[in-house]
């Protein structure tokens, strides 16, 4: 599972009971991926990346990453999201 947007990259790692999260662009941004885990769950998470171009940063380990997206968020305007990702659940 990867999501991209023009500032960010997320994927899923760890067997898929974890997210990374890349900022990808130095334009000042900070990026997150938002996710859910364990259908049918609908509690959301937010993993946020305030550091910088092409750093990373990972989630905590827990019940399998079913839903994500990517986004980078822009000041004064819409955040730059990526569509969703959902497993086969």
């Amino acid at each position: 599972m990867d999501r991209f947007t023009s500032g960010a990259h997320a994927w899923r790692t760890a067997g898929g009971s974890q997210v990374g999260l890349q900022d990808t662009k130095g334009d000042g941004n900070s990026v997150k991926a938002e996710y859910n885990r364990n259908s049918p769950s609908t509690e959301m998470f937010t993993l946020w990346n305030h550091s910088g171009q092409g750093t990373k940063v990972y989630s905590n380990q827990g019940g399998k990453v079913w839903d994500m997206r990517v986004c980078t968020e822009i000041d004064k305007w819409p955040d730059d999201c990526s569509n969703w990702w959902s497993d086969d659940h």
